[in-house]
């Protein structure tokens, strides 16, 4: 079967939650690779999908939900479009986050990936980093256009850490499934940090070593190993090296105010494209979206 149900993003709003929480659903399929798309080129998607995608969810099962968690589509403006024409009756599930700490939080994921913390302050400047600038506003209508509003599913980042059972409850109203049967609630992708010293030289001997990425290449070969063994291996080393808590490096206070500054008139224009009071959702003791020219209207 095809993936009918398409979590595509953005990064770093509790995506990675959401897709383990509705895993444990009985009517929903969700492999355990999470981000099987190609965002890039968005190659899966083409015609009838490649083979490697497609085996994903090829299931003896009846269950009417597939899922591709692909939140990287996100990215991609030309990702909707796409998708519309590969599973044209698919549900769409899009998660937003308050735009610094969206950056704080990949950075922190990147550290953690590569072992190597990101020059937020270089990257900005530079601007060739896909990853820093969210187009909010273009991405969600692109949904809206080519699957209904009806038909995407918008939650914030504040709405998952406020009251997962909740929004887990609508989100499985929304898909069409069985709302009796039980939903797990799991927290995934929290801020991290190494034990102590000597987990951390333990998760890059395991994980982050080049005998290990070679190791890894290598054992890829064999789709068992790839898609089964593999996450599952490494997800247990991460949970004995790292404990929650992870402390994101911060940029100068200017640049804070300049990245959120950036913002203000898509953080409005998103506002009442959701009808939802992101303004002031957003802002905080130090910073306010809201502006003279910023849309009050919203509730």
């Amino acid at each position: 079967m095809k993936p009918n149900v398409f979590l595509i993003g953005f990064p770093k709003s509790g995506t990675t939650s959401i897709y383990k929480s509705l895993a444990t659903h009985p009517q929903v399929l969700a492999p355990a690779r999470k981000e099987p798309g190609d965002w890039k080129d968005l190659s899966n998607l083409n015609g009838q999908g490649t083979d490697d995608y497609l085996a994903l969810y090829d299931t003896n099962s009846d269950v009417p939900v597939a899922v591709d968690g692909t939140t990287r589509y996100s990215l991609n403006p030309l990702a909707a479009k796409k998708i519309k024409q590969f599973s044209p009756s698919s549900k769409i599930i899009i998660g937003i986050r308050e735009p610094l700490s969206y950056l704080y939080s990949m950075a922190f994921q990147i550290e953690k990936n590569t072992g190597v913390a990101p020059d937020l302050a270089e990257i900005l400047r530079s601007g060739e980093s896909v990853w820093t600038r969210l187009n909010y506003v273009e991405i969600l209508e692109s949904y809206f256009h080519e699957f209904g509003r009806e038909n995407v599913f918008v939650f914030t980042y504040e709405e998952l850490k406020g009251n997962q059972k909740a929004l887990l409850e609508r989100l499985v109203a929304f898909i069409g499934l069985d709302t009796q049967e039980p939903v797990s609630e799991i927290v995934s992708n929290v801020s991290m940090r190494h034990r102590t010293r000597l987990h951390k030289s333990l998760y890059r001997a395991l994980v982050m070593s080049r005998m290990s990425t070679n190791a890894r290449l290598v054992l890829k070969k064999s789709k068992f190993l790839k898609e089964s063994v593999i996450p599952v291996l490494r997800e247990k080393i991460e949970g004995a090296t790292f404990e929650a808590g992870g402390q994101k490096k911060r940029l100068p206070p200017d640049l804070e105010r300049a990245y959120r500054d950036s913002y203000r008139d898509e953080v409005a224009e998103l506002s009442d494209l959701l009808g939802v009071n992101l303004n002031a959702l957003w802002s905080t003791k130090d910073f306010s979206y809201v502006s003279d020219t910023s849309s009050q209207t919203c509730t």
